[in-house]
């Protein structure tokens, strides 16, 4: 049976959700970048242990599954270039680049 578990106040997950789904999930509107997309999207041999996640809202970093998930504040005129992958919103390559 799936455990129910607490990624933050009224945000909840199941255990064996993605990771990459929880932590755009945290801030809306939000999308995975910098080298967590390089690694998502097969453009490095490094493996993050931290999931970076651009936001225009600011939040604390948090740990969640052993990653720690960083929050980096943009202006809502710098969001764009992202799409779903996998019900994960991740930058594209060159977004990715220019972030």
């Amino acid at each position: 049976m799936p455990r129910i578990k607490r990624a933050t106040r009224g945000i909840y997950y199941l255990q064996d959700t993605d990771i990459g789904e929880i932590a755009t999930s945290i801030a809306s509107p939000s999308y995975i970048s910098l080298l967590s997309a390089f690694a998502l999207l097969v453009a490095t041999t490094q493996i993050p242990l931290e999931i970076q996640v651009i936001s225009p809202v600011q939040r604390d970093s948090l740990y969640l599954e052993g990653y720690r998930i960083k929050f980096i504040k943009l202006g809502r005129d710098r969001i764009f270039g992202y799409a779903r992958i996998n019900s994960t919103m991740i930058a594209t390559l060159e977004k990715a680049i220019i972030d």
